[in-house]
């Protein structure tokens, strides 16, 4: 068997263990926020809305306006149930532009492909909180959609200093770097806090080596900053803040972020996928370096700053959750931080091979047999452990199908009822889709969510 052939079976193999993520979408369903954004949505002064949550709730310019165009907003649950495969198509495809731009044409269309599929594979399959990483409208759209766009950004950035620019115009290509930025920080609290630190290496980068791009790098910085005190200093985070009086403790925060950051960090590096691609990347990287000067260069990273930005980025995903809450709560901003610290992993596995160049140039090619062996194992392990894991047994126990119908039956019930709306407990929920079950309480939040988008808050919403 050739080598191509061997590329296409894996390349194969990488898309059929992607299918089951992309086949859970079907049953899928709203909860939450979906419906009060939807809710809202509706209402005939769109700006006006918007407006109102920059000024009650939160400074997420670019994502509320997404949240607020939920496929429920339109009445059709076939859009909300798509949204999951589009999020993780435009996740591969970002991590396809990131891996193209990065190697140039040193990798086939083949490697690309394949390479960028082992990327996304790795996220979903350990991403925190799957449920509200993809198949959750709203924070898809707030979190996931923002990792997408920022990895898009620093794609184009890379192809701005290779002076290759968008229609091979450096002023189209600067516009839309600008648009794709500012519209990217809008997108959530920590996309903006990570975004203001690239800008700032980029910065420290440019100056050292004394870049003939100087002057764009500081615009993009101005932008940057532009775009974050518009998030920042929105007057809804005080109102929004105002709810979690334990907040605003920088010692709590600041030591509950470390811990937090060494839980996530262990957890992460657990991965056996990680390490054998690690291994195998050794090998690739040796021949990168020799031909790519971006990664001869080592990304212009010392050791010690690439290893810091491994437990930054989980750092300050964390630490915003704790100062304006004081509690950690969900792991949506968690789900950013993994996605960062794959991107980085890799990055810092050039620095660090490069580093230590001399000492390892002797080390043998890896036998096919042994390459093969460990792809075999990574695409196994993918399968079943983790969210791989978690979402076969959703699938193929029933729990997927049965959490869809239960919820079907809630719809229908609304409609019908007339006086109090009692649910059933949703039974044996699948962990991979579900989140947010009411309660018992008519007037906790998620019972108002569905009064308030099915329009019947006269008729308390309970969970028998």
């Amino acid at each position: 068997m050739t080598i191509p052939q061997k590329k296409s079976i894996l390349l194969i193999s990488l898309i059929l263990v992607l299918v089951p993520y992309l086949f859970i979408s079907i049953y899928s369903n709203p909860a939450a926020d979906d419906f009060t954004y939807a809710f809202k949505g509706k209402a005939p002064d769109f700006v006006q809305t918007l407006i109102n949550e920059y000024f009650i709730w939160n400074g997420r310019y670019t994502s509320n306006v997404l949240v607020l165009i939920n496929p429920l907003a339109f009445n059709s649950i076939i859009c909300y149930k798509i949204a999951p495969v589009v999020i993780i198509f435009l996740t591969f495809l970002a991590y396809l532009l990131f891996v193209k731009v990065l190697t140039g044409s040193f990798f086939s269309k083949l490697d690309r492909l394949i390479g960028s599929l082992l990327l996304t594979l790795l996220f979903i399959y350990q991403m925190p909180i799957i449920s509200e990483g993809i198949y959750w409208y709203t924070g898809a759209v707030t979190y996931q959609l923002g990792n997408i766009c920022a990895l898009t950004y620093a794609s184009l950035i890379i192809l701005f200093f290779k002076e290759q620019f968008v229609f091979r115009n450096k002023i189209v290509h600067v516009i839309f770097l600008t648009l794709i930025l500012f519209l990217t920080i809008g997108f959530n609290e920590v996309i903006m806090i990570a975004l203001l630190c690239f800008s700032c290496i980029l910065l420290l980068i440019a100056f050292k080596k004394r870049s003939t791009q100087k002057s764009f790098v500081v615009y993009f910085f101005l932008i940057t900053l532009m775009g974050s005190s518009i998030v920042y200093f929105a007057p809804g985070n005080d109102v929004r803040e105002s709810f979690f009086p334990d907040n605003h403790d920088f010692v709590h925060s600041f030591f509950y972020s470390i811990a937090q950051t060494g839980r996530f960090f262990l957890k992460w590096i657990s991965s056996v996928p990680l390490w054998l691609l690690t291994v195998l990347y050794f090998f690739w990287n040796r021949n990168l370096s020799k031909n790519i000067k971006l990664f001869s260069d080592s990304f212009y990273l010392s050791p010690v700053y690439s290893s810091f930005l491994l437990f930054f980025v989980i750092f300050i995903a964390a630490f915003p959750a704790y100062w304006s809450t004081g509690i950690l709560g969900q792991h949506r901003t968690i789900n950013v931080a993994y996605y960062l610290f794959v991107i980085l992993w890799f990055i810092n596995l050039t620095v660090w091979f490069n580093y230590y160049e001399g000492k390892l140039k002797n080390i043998k090619e890896l036998n096919r047999k042994i390459r093969t062996v460990s792809l075999i194992v990574i695409l196994i392990t993918f399968l079943f452990t983790k969210n791989g894991y978690v979402t076969y047994i959703d699938i193929f126990s029933g729990k997927a199908k049965s959490f869809d119908k239960q919820m079907k039956d809630r719809y229908s019930l609304i409609k019908s009822s007339n006086d109090t709306i009692w649910f059933k407990p949703i039974i044996d929920a699948p962990k991979s889709i579900f989140l947010y079950e009411i309660t018992n309480n008519p007037n906790h939040w998620l019972n108002k969510c569905y009064a308030v988008y099915f329009e019947c808050e006269e008729k308390p919403v309970l969970k028998e």
